[in-house]
């Protein structure tokens, strides 16, 4: 972001609203560098807007959590006598996954089969996604089938919806046909497929990922991956295992320290777990609801009442009371 401000300060604004090729590459830069103010000063400022500069709009709102903004921008489209182009409706469709809009997906999704995009890979790989999170798992079924091509992102999709809708068992199904197809995983798709590990408590899926992560090589240091490990053998009473790839991880967040404090609460060992929950706040790690949520039950389970009252008086302090029924 800070060497596009220096490129963007050399710009005046007649340049970029006298060229919309360039504004449109302003818009796009700030967009995708998380400065969405600036994105939307610089198209307000543009006498004229053709599809490109509408999608980049659109997908800077995307990007940067304003779905209600995208999809009433994405409406303005055609409200100024333009059709969406393929960027704009897969900015579109994201928001529509974020917010869980359906019906408004529906119809896009209607748009997309009557303009022939419906097929294209980002564009078919955004539809899988979006009811996959709004739990229409037939559409996205049909959609993933459809796809003549797809990469990894697309049966990431398509993993990651049956995981989280709880076709956990489909989702492994999956997963492996994804690799007989020679398709080599990347991050995201390995953490579902763990996930849906940990939901069936299988722990011999489990450890066959566990080697083909290995084998890939790197993957395994990855945050999200390692977050998954953890709590996989966490869930199948593998505590040793859990805690040898926690103290491996090269990176810990909140998400990390959870997975081994709920990984330590689960398999009864509550004295760990609240040790644990000592050793992240010393890090300088922030708990969340979720820490305190599995602190709380260790230490009913041990009797901390201490420690308890510790935890409350935190809670009170950040306004988690208020927001969470977590006491």
């Amino acid at each position: 972001l800070e060497e596009g401000r220096k490129v963007g300060k050399a710009i005046t604004g007649d340049q970029y609203r006298e060229d919309i090729m360039l504004g449109t590459a302003l818009v796009n830069m700030y967009g995708k560098c998380g400065d969405f103010d600036h994105a939307k000063m610089i198209f307000d400022q543009m006498p004229k807007r053709d599809v490109a500069l509408w999608s980049a709009i659109v997908t800077a709102c995307a990007s940067n959590g304003r779905n209600e903004e995208a999809l009433h921008l994405f409406h303005q489209i055609y409200i100024n006598n333009l059709l969406p182009d393929p960027i704009a409706y897969v900015a579109a469709l994201n928001s529509c996954s974020n917010a869980c809009r359906s019906e408004d997906g529906l119809r896009i999704h209607t748009e997309l089969i009557f303009f022939g995009y419906e097929k294209e890979l980002q564009v078919g790989t955004s539809l899988v996604d979006m009811y996959g999170k709004c739990g229409f798992l037939g559409s996205a079924r049909y959609v993933f089938l459809l796809m003549g091509h797809r990469d990894v992102v697309t049966w990431t999709a398509m993993i990651a919806s049956f995981s989280q809708n709880d076709y956990t068992e489909e989702a492994l199904t999956l997963f492996k046909r994804m690799l007989s197809e020679g398709v080599i995983p990347n991050n995201v798709t390995f953490a579902c497929a763990l996930d849906a590990c940990g939901s069936l408590a299988s722990i011999k899926d489990g450890e066959y990922i566990h080697a083909s992560i290995v084998e890939y090589g790197g993957l395994h240091t990855d945050p999200l991956v390692g977050n998954a490990l953890v709590s996989l053998y966490g869930k199948c009473k593998r505590v040793h295992r859990a805690e040898s790839v926690f103290v491996k991880m090269h990176s810990r967040d909140a998400v990390s320290w959870n997975a081994m404090i709920s990984g330590y609460t689960r398999n009864g060992l509550c004295d760990e777990a609240l040790k644990c929950f000592k050793q992240m706040k010393d890090m300088g790690v922030c708990p969340n609801v979720v820490t305190y949520i599995c602190c709380l039950k260790a230490c009913r389970i041990v009797g901390s009442l201490e420690i308890g009252k510790g935890i409350d008086l935190d809670v009170r302090k950040r306004g988690l009371l208020q927001k969470n029924v977590i006491l």
